[in-house]
């Protein structure tokens, strides 16, 4: 797995991370990922979030992750194909 490849392909994916975990996980108002980038959060395992994340292992991955279940569930019903 290339965490950092998975990570880029989602275009401003890492900037979005960071912008979560300098607003307080969305505390600030500044809402989460976007869909996209929530889809690479749930997929990342512990070691790429170790590798690409150091300082805010492990408590990131479970904030983000319950972040992005949060937004996920705002999605109005019948809103997917």
């Amino acid at each position: 797995m290339d965490c950092a490849n998975d990570i880029q392909k989602v275009p401003d994916c890492m900037g979005q991370i960071n912008r979560t975990v300098s607003s307080g996980y969305g505390r600030g108002g500044g809402g989460g990922p976007s869909p996209a980038c929530c889809r690479v959060v749930n997929g990342l395992d512990d070691i790429c979030w170790m590798l690409l994340f150091p300082e805010y292992y492990p408590a990131l991955p479970a904030a983000l992750k319950a972040l992005c279940s949060r937004s996920s569930s705002s999605v109005p019903a019948g809103s997917s194909g």
